[in-house]
């Protein structure tokens, strides 16, 4: 079942930080983002195209209804797709239910059916930021790199180091 929530012109989702302006983008109109007020139903879906597994998780305000993964190999669309379509009948969803869909990751820049992808620092800041606000330092060991980050608890990315050594100590050899 999904929840309803209404829209409000910097909080497209009830307890979602402010990002600026929703209306206007190409799925404002799908999600019911037309006035102010008006009820909607919000399932959005992040990919993560990482070096050694794609991640795929559906969330519906602030909370995840599904996730799946699988390795990563061969062609990256075909790949985000399918993962994020076991997410989709993990949660008894449509593709179609989908509202928005973000990409991240080492390969999130060629998933051409998102419509923004943002980096993984900046993934890793914002949601554990969402998880844990007190938490201020973050550390995020991936398949090929790892990243520190400062946040300032709300989000915001006030310092980071990203290591420019292949395989950093993660088993990827």
């Amino acid at each position: 079942s999904v929840k309803e929530g209404v829209c409000v012109e910097y909080h497209p989702i009830p307890g979602a930080r402010p990002h600026g302006c929703i209306y206007g983008k190409p799925w404002a109109k799908k999600a019911g983002y037309i006035e102010k007020g008006r009820s909607f139903a919000v399932i959005i879906a992040g990919v993560d195209v990482g070096n050694k597994a794609t991640k795929a998780v559906l969330v519906e305000g602030g909370k995840v209804l599904s996730w799946a993964l699988m390795n990563t190999r061969g062609d990256m669309n075909r790949l985000a797709d399918l993962v994020m379509g076991m997410a989709a009948e993990k949660a008894g969803l449509k593709r179609s239910d989908i509202v928005k869909i973000v990409a991240t990751g080492a390969g999130g820049k060629e998933i051409k059916f998102a419509e923004e992808c943002f980096t993984s620092t900046l993934c890793s800041c914002v949601g554990s930021s969402e998880l844990f606000p007190a938490v201020e330092v973050g550390i995020d060991i991936g398949a090929e790199e790892c990243r520190v980050f400062r946040g300032s608890g709300k989000g915001d990315i006030i310092d980071f180091f990203i290591n420019d050594k292949c395989a950093a100590g993660v088993g990827m050899f």
